[in-house]
């Protein structure tokens, strides 16, 4: 830089405080306050020199090329205005640990890294308005802070990054883009917070501030608030929103206990089924026991006779060694229905190859037939054929029962699990409309729906077998339409498509031309009419479940209705498409699938941030678009594409 510069500017300070170029250093400490505005003197190394300078106002500084102010060492300095100048860092504050008061309004900062309780102990309030901030958590550091406002700034959530400001009285975050309920249970943590703006006269408010009961939530999440949006609270309006917080928790927790209780009821009901089928069972076990106890000795007898007839031994011995053979031909006798291992003790009911016999006579058996063939004993050996097909079809009937029995105990098994599952998921969704005040729900949807017609016609139009033959799929089939209503996500899509209609003219104009060309949705009358529009405001999202027709599966899902935009254009649906396995046969869990539903009528389609991480991986593309997410029109010419 030019000497001359530096001494243009070193004058221009040097008047606007009153001085002569040829000052003393006394002269200078006793300067307290520098106003400047559209200046150049803020280059002035002599700044540092005013070592008394305790408040300094620096509005609109011209030539400020690095973003930086470099105040240096400023041991007295308690108050620091510094307005519309383009700062990018506050690096040049760092020494200027006697701060107490900051305003950085208007500038291009991002955070205030390098700001600490241990850096500026004394810095009591800090305003950061209408700068490029996305986050907290530079500010986590500065816990002796009392007042921040950060209005007009790039802000979407809180976090737990204030956590530590345990002295913070006024926060003012107006005009940024925190729109959900759970960032103001996030501000319930700090402990001594008075005063809160979410929306502010002058700055403007949060999509949060538009959905619906937003005071009543905000009322009984910070119940220490004396002042809300610049509106001083009374003890009766506390009052009223606590008694209408409590009813609506009253009502979601009876429609939970009704859930759980209709879930153990259909539980208890299909144990109770399935204990009379077993009892039943049983008693039919215990038949072929009988039955088979009795072909079993009469079996015995028949390979006894034959063994004595056949085999060349006589003697005392013979009898014994022939009920041996016949034992061994017959084999050991199946457990019964009362024994530890019969059907009451899972047992195998005569399953295994010896004693079953479910493979065919042992071969002791074969060798004592063949023998009884071969000795012409026709008689014996007729008996004996007949008596082992009827233990083996005996045998056959046991083993069928068992399996009967075990199929019966999976089967409630799964029952249990599938409806545990149900009713959890259907728990966490009125959980969810509880925590956000009714504005995010979920909606099952049935044929009689008119959008649920509508969002498995698309599905099914636009799936192609030869896309997924590589992995086996052959055919789609819509189970399930879920309708999302969120209504922050709503207003975040007019927004966006009210932009995007704006700046492609022919795309509005097409849209606009279909939706003239269509005419009513319901028919053209006037109460169709009327209904179109009613659903329209109504602000909702749904979600396709649909499994491959040969043994593979997909899943799908979608959003309907894009409010403004729609009704100027004819955007009917946003859709989306779950994570899907390509393996034939692999299908999604009705649990993961609830999951995943819930996470995204919470948040869209982005990730949620680190401070509340989500158990699912980021969803891929939909699967008929090569980017994602996409907005898909009525009119299949026109494929807008956005942010959730």
């Amino acid at each position: 830089m030019a000497a001359s510069d530096c001494s243009a500017s070193e004058l221009e300070l040097l008047a606007s405080v009153g001085l002569a170029p040829g000052a003393t250093k006394e002269e200078r400490d006793a300067v307290t306050r520098v106003d400047l505005f559209q200046t150049l003197a803020v280059r002035s190394p002599s700044i540092a020199r005013l070592r008394g300078l305790q408040e300094i106002s620096l509005v609109q500084a011209i030539g400020l090329g690095s973003g930086v102010v470099d105040f240096g060492f400023l041991p007295a300095l308690r108050r620091a205005f510094i307005v519309d100048c383009g700062l990018a860092s506050l690096e040049g504050l760092r020494l200027c640990d006697g701060l107490e008061e900051l305003v950085v309004d208007s500038n291009q900062l991002e955070g205030v890294e390098g700001f600490s309780s241990g850096t500026h102990p004394r810095l009591r309030k800090l305003w950061a308005n209408n700068n490029r901030i996305h986050s907290l958590e530079s500010f986590a550091g500065l816990t002796a802070l009392e007042e921040l406002s950060l209005a007009r700034n790039r802000l979407t959530n809180v976090g737990r990054w204030l956590d530590g400001l345990s002295s913070l009285q006024r926060l003012n975050v107006s005009d940024n883009g925190i729109g959900h309920f759970r960032e103001l249970r996030q501000l319930a943590r700090l402990p001594a917070l008075r005063e809160l703006a979410l929306s502010d006269p002058h700055w403007g408010a949060n999509p949060v501030c538009s959905l619906c009961n937003y005071g009543t939530f905000s009322l009984c999440q910070l119940p220490r608030l004396e002042a809300l949006d610049t509106v001083v609270l009374d003890d009766a309006a506390k009052q009223a929103a606590e008694a209408t917080f409590t009813k609506k928790q009253m009502y979601y927790n009876m429609r939970t206990k009704t859930l759980k209780r209709n879930t153990h009821n259909v539980v208890r009901r299909a144990g109770v089924a399935l204990r009379s089928r077993a009892r039943a069972m049983r008693g039919s076990a215990r038949l072929l026991h009988r039955a088979l106890r009795d072909v079993r000795r009469d079996l015995r007898f028949a390979y006894a006779a034959i063994a004595l007839r056949t085999q060349p031994e006589t003697g005392p011995d013979a009898a014994r060694k022939a009920a041996d053979l016949a034992a061994r031909a017959v084999g050991h006798e199946a457990p019964g229905p009362t024994t530890p291992g019969g059907p009451r003790g899972g047992g195998s009911h005569g399953l295994h190859d010896g004693p079953g016999r479910l493979s065919g006579p042992p071969p002791q058996a074969l060798a004592l037939l063949q023998a009884a063939r071969a000795a012409g004993l026709a008689g014996l050996h007729g008996r004996a054929l007949a008596l082992e097909r009827l233990l083996c079809r005996l045998v056959w009937a046991a083993a069928e029962r068992a399996l009967a029995e075990r199929a019966l105990r999976w089967q409630l098994s799964a029952l249990r699990d599938s409806l545990t599952a149900i009713a959890s998921a259907r728990a966490r969704r009125l959980v969810l409309e509880l925590s956000t005040g009714g504005n995010i729900r979920l909606e099952d949807g049935s044929p009689r729906h008119a959008w649920y017609k509508s969002c498995a016609e698309l599905v099914l139009s636009r799936f192609h077998a030869r896309d997924f033959a590589a992995v086996g799929v052959a055919g789609v089939q819509v189970r399930g339409v879920t309708k999302i209503h969120n209504r922050h996500l709503r207003a975040q899509f007019d927004r966006r498509m009210a932009g995007v209609l704006a700046a492609d003219p022919e795309l509005a104009a097409a849209l606009g031309a279909k939706q003239g060309a269509s005419g009513a949705p319901d028919g053209g009358s006037a109460g169709g009419r009327r209904s179109a529009r009613r659903r329209s405001k109504s602000g909702a999202a749904g979600a396709a479940h649909s499994g491959g027709a040969d043994g593979a599966a997909g899943d799908g899902a979608g959003a309907s209705s894009a409010g403004s935009a729609s009704r100027r254009g004819g955007l009917e649906y946003l859709f989306f498409a779950l994570p899907w396995r390509g393996s034939r046969g692999a299908t999604r869990s009705p649990g993961a699938i609830a999951e995943a539903l819930q996470r995204i009528a919470e948040d869209g389609f982005g990730p949620r941030e680190a401070t509340a991480p989500c158990p699912l991986p980021p969803l891929p593309p939909p699967y008929f678009a090569d980017d994602a997410p996409s907005f898909a029109s009525a009119d299949k010419r026109a494929v807008v594409r956005a942010g959730s």
